[in-house]
């Protein structure tokens, strides 16, 4: 074991980094149950959406144009602003069809 691999396994451990809690203090954060069901509905809105996504794309589009066709079915669907841009990694066909047995 190389002393970087030490240095992470030690830091791993820590409940916080001393220097960067200073810099950046924790956040406690409970949501409500209102807050709590926004979430849940934003969640299925992204996923109902990448499931559009995922039915329309052709072999050959780049991450960019999937995106922007990502964003374009979001805000379809009632999304008007965004945390983040959309990054579309293109999985295979069961891999969406195995998580929406989640929602």
């Amino acid at each position: 074991m190389n002393i970087m691999e030490k240095i992470e396994k030690k830091i791993s451990k820590l409940d916080k980094l001393p220097f960067i809690s200073h810099l950046s203090p924790s956040v406690q954060f409970s949501p409500n149950l209102d807050e709590e069901m926004g979430f849940l509905k934003a969640q299925k809105v992204a996923f109902k959406s990448a499931l559009e996504v995922q039915s329309m794309i052709k072999e050959g589009w780049s991450e960019i144009q999937t995106a922007k066709l990502m964003e374009e079915i979001l805000r379809d669907n009632g999304v008007k602003s965004f945390f983040s841009s959309s990054i579309c990694l293109v999985w295979r066909k069961y891999s969406l069809c195995e998580c929406e047995k989640v929602f």
